[in-house]
């Protein structure tokens, strides 16, 4: 009998796949999703305003470390941001946690913990982090797909506030909560 490691969720571990992505680039290519509401309970039914985003240069100063990739990330001191190009908003990303260490006498190094979909949605001045359920589905044909589809929410694991839009449109948020603490 083996010893396994618990699989919680560990949105920290999982955003740092993320950011891996982010930095090389992979991505699920699947087709825009439509705006979909968030979970019931997962959100506030009246989202707080989102303060008024800052000059693109007031945010992303010349003190920034930026790398391309899927997103454009900015490192500022202590601090992290995603720029997340207009054309991703909305798109379904796999994001896949791997477990990089492990007790000695349990599993293995690069086992996959978590498989998740996932998706950032810009309303208004804010982005959600939405987690994406493909658990039931219909076909598109038949009579019940829009009750199918419109019985389910993607749950809303964070929401930021946008920080700047840089110069083409795309949001930038500071995502530094994700990687230095734990999020449920």
């Amino acid at each position: 009998m083996s010893k396994k490691i618990p699989t919680a969720r560990s949105t920290a571990a999982a955003t740092a796949v993320l950011l891996m992505l982010a930095l090389h680039g992979a991505v699920a290519q699947t087709a825009p999703a439509a705006d979909a509401p968030a979970a019931a309970g997962s959100a506030p039914a009246r989202a707080e305003a989102a303060a008024d985003p800052k000059p693109y240069d007031k945010v992303i100063t010349a003190d920034a470390k930026t790398q391309k990739g899927l997103f454009t990330v900015h490192s500022i001191k202590q601090r992290l941001y995603f720029e997340i190009p207009k054309q991703q908003l909305g798109r379904e990303l796999l994001m896949v946690a791997t477990a990089t260490s492990v007790p000695s006498d349990a599993d293995h190094v690069g086992k996959a913990l978590e498989r998740d979909v996932v998706r950032f949605q810009l309303k208004g001045n804010k982005v959600y982090f939405q987690a994406v359920d493909h658990s039931f589905a219909a076909d598109p044909a038949k009579a019940n797909a829009q009750a199918v589809d419109k019985a389910q929410r993607d749950a809303i694991l964070a929401s930021f506030n946008v920080e700047a839009y840089a110069p083409d449109g795309s949001p930038v948020i500071e995502v530094t909560r994700l990687f230095a603490s734990e999020v449920g």
